[in-house]
C-alpha cells in the first residue's frame, strides 16, 4: 500500500509553483502535485500515493497548466496483487474409494493422491488442521493453477488443510478442512456375523444345530445377523443355495427371509453374507448348514414273550427296540397304556438300540389284558420317526391261580403222609 511513482519532468514548458503534476491510474486522477523549482532543476519528482485496487493498472502522468490539461505520458502497466486466493483440497477420484469419490472416506492404498486449485506458480503446503507449524508436504501449482501431491496415511481420521502463498508473496491463505477417513478393514466377526437362522413356526434356532429338517424345508426361513451401527442403511447380500437375498442394516441388525419354495430346494452348504462399507471394503461372514429330510426308523421287540405274569411284574419289565438313523444319545419316548391308565418313560439310543424299563409299581397298576406300547424318536435334525407300536398281554391272575393249585396239592400230600405214619 506504500507506492511511489518516479516521474521525469520536461526540461522546458513547465512553470514552477504554478503547473500541476497529475498521476493517473487507468485514466483516473489519483494524485496532483505542484511542481517546485528544485524538482525542475532535478528533472524528476518522487511521489507517494495510496493503495491501488487489485488488477491490471496503467499508470500515467501529465502536466496541467491552469485551465488546460496536458498530454498524458507513456504509461507503465502494473499488475496489483495483494491477496492470496483461497485454495481447494480434495482426494482424487482414484484415491477416494467407496460410495462417493468426493467424501474423503477411502480404503485406497498408499500413497493417497490429493489435488486442488490454487494460483499459478503458488506454493501449496499440506498440513494437519490445527498443526500449521508442522507442514506435511509442499508442491508448486502449475501455470493453470492446478496442483497435486501424494502422501501415505495410516487408518484413522485426519483433518487436513492446504495453505497457499502466491508468487507475489501474499498469504498464506487456507483451504476448507478436508476430513480424511482411511479405513482399510473390511467388516468382519464379531461386529459382522450371522446370529440366527430360524424356521417359521419352529422353536429352535438353526444356527444352533445348523440342520434343516423335513418339516423346516416346508417353511419360510429367516436369516438374521449383526453389522456395525456405522453401516446403518447399507445393504447386506445373502447368498444361499445359488440365490441372493438383500437385507438392510437397521440399528446394527439385518434380516432376510427365504420363501418355503426356495428352502425346499436347498441342499447342504453355506449361507454367505457380504457387506461393503462406506470406504469400499467388502467383508463376508459364513454360516454352514446341513439339510437332512430323511426321518429315522424305529421298531420294538416283543415285550417279555408277549405275556407278563404275576411273577414277572415283581421286577421292572424291559421294553427293548432298535432304530436306524437316530444318533447316539437321542431320546426315545416310550408310552405304555391299557386304555385306562398310561405311563411314559425315556430311553437313550446307544449303537442303534434302546431299553426302557416299566417299574413294577406301574406294571401292577395296569389292568389285566392287552397293553399297548408306543415308541417315538427323532434324529438330531428333528425328523420324527413313524412311531413303533407293540402289544403284550398282562396276565397276573392265571399265574396266581396256578400257584394256589400247587399249594393245595402240596398240602394234601403232606396230610396223607402224616396219616400213614400213624
Amino acid at each position: 500500500n506504500d507506492l511511489f511513482a518516479l516521474v521525469g519532468l520536461p526540461a522546458t514548458g513547465v512553470v514552477a509553483g504554478r503547473d500541476q503534476l497529475a498521476l493517473l491510474a487507468n485514466g483516473v486522477k489519483v494524485l496532483t502535485h505542484t511542481v517546485t523549482a528544485a524538482e525542475l532543476a532535478a528533472g524528476s519528482v518522487l511521489l507517494p500515493f495510496g493503495a491501488l485496487a487489485d488488477g491490471r493498472v496503467l499508470l500515467t502522468a501529465r502536466i496541467d497548466a491552469p485551465g488546460a490539461d496536458g498530454v498524458e505520458s507513456k504509461g507503465i502497466l502494473l499488475t496489483v496483487d495483494t491477496v492470496a486466493a483461497k485454495p481447494t483440497l480434495a482426494l482424487t477420484a482414484a484415491s477416494d474409494t467407496g460410495d462417493s469419490a468426493a467424501d474423503g472416506i477411502t480404503s485406497g492404498a498408499n500413497p493417497l493422491v490429493f489435488a486442488g486449485t490454487a494460483e499459478p506458480g503458488a506454493s501449496v503446503t499440506l498440513y494437519r488442521a490445527g498443526q500449521l507449524n508442522a507442514p506435511l508436504k509442499t508442491v508448486t501449482a502449475n501455470l493453470s493453477g492446478a496442483y497435486s501431491l501424494e502422501l501415505a496415511f495410516d487408518e484413522g481420521v485426519t483433518p487436513l488443510v492446504v495453505g497457499l502463498v502466491d508468487a507475489f508473496g501474499n498469504g498464506p491463505s487456507y483451504s476448507d478442512t478436508l476430513t480424511l477417513t482411511v479405513d482399510r478393514t473390511a467388516p468382519g466377526f464379531p461386529d459382522f456375523a450371522i446370529t440366527a437362522v430360524t424356521s417359521a413356526g419352529s422353536q429352535g434356532d438353526l444356527a444352533t444345530d445348523r440342520i434343516i429338517n423335513a418339516a423346516e424345508s416346508a417353511r419360510t426361513l429367516t436369516v438374521s445377523g449383526i453389522a456395525p451401527v456405522s453401516e446403518n442403511g447399507r445393504s447386506v447380500t445373502l447368498s444361499i443355495g445359488g440365490k441372493s437375498y438383500t437385507a438392510s442394516v437397521v440399528a446394527g441388525r439385518f434380516s432376510a427371509e427365504m420363501s418355503a419354495g426356495d428352502v425346499a430346494q436347498l441342499a447342504s452348504g453355506n449361507i454367505v453374507a457380504s457387506l461393503t462399507d462406506k470406504a469400499g471394503n467388502t467383508g463376508t461372514t459364513t454360516q454352514a448348514f446341513l439339510v437332512d429330510r430323511q426321518p429315522p426308523t424305529i421298531q420294538l421287540d416283543a415285550v417279555s414273550d408277549g405275556y407278563v405274569n404275576d411273577a414277572e411284574d415283581e421286577l421292572p419289565v424291559p421294553v427293548k427296540g432298535s432304530t436306524v438313523g437316530a444318533e447316539n444319545g437321542q431320546i426315545v419316548s416310550v408310552g405304555v397304556s391299557d386304555g385306562t391308565s398310561s405311563f411314559s418313560y425315556l430311553a437313550s439310543v446307544t449303537g442303534g438300540s434302546f431299553t426302557a424299563l416299566i417299574p413294577a409299581v406301574d406294571m401292577k397298576r395296569l389292568q389285566p389284558g392287552s397293553v399297548t406300547v408306543t415308541a417315538r424318536v427323532a434324529d438330531l435334525a428333528g425328523n420324527d420317526a413313524t412311531p413303533a407300536v407293540r402289544t403284550f398281554t398282562y396276565d397276573p391272575v392265571a399265574r396266581s391261580e396256578e400257584h394256589t393249585s400247587e399249594l393245595q396239592s402240596l398240602a394234601y400230600l403232606v396230610c396223607r403222609l402224616l396219616l400213614e405214619k400213624k
